[in-house]
């Protein structure tokens, strides 16, 4: 009967419970919101070491490919530029 009876206190004494002999439910809800914020916190910060460097792999792919690929070759573009340009007078 005395084992009986141990068991029955140390079950008991694992809870926390409040003055008037009843669980304290309230701990363990805060408890728990407190569990689930460090979780998400975990989640996010995990999630942010994988987007940073595929945002900077999108950002350099959008570079390429909005880069202009038929740009005028040097000696191209001095010759627009002077048939464009009005005819320029030197001053002595």
């Amino acid at each position: 009967m005395s084992a009986l009876i141990d068991t029955h206190l140390d079950s008991q004494q694992r809870f926390r419970r409040r003055t008037n002999g009843t669980i304290d439910y309230d701990h363990y809800r805060q408890e728990a919101m407190m569990l689930r914020q460090a979780t998400r916190t975990e989640f996010v910060r995990g999630l942010a070491k994988l987007i940073r460097p595929l945002a900077a792999v999108a950002i350099i792919i959008l570079a390429i490919t909005v880069m202009p690929s038929d740009a005028p070759q040097r000696q191209d573009a001095v010759a627009m530029s002077r048939a464009m340009s009005p005819a320029t007078t030197h001053l002595k």
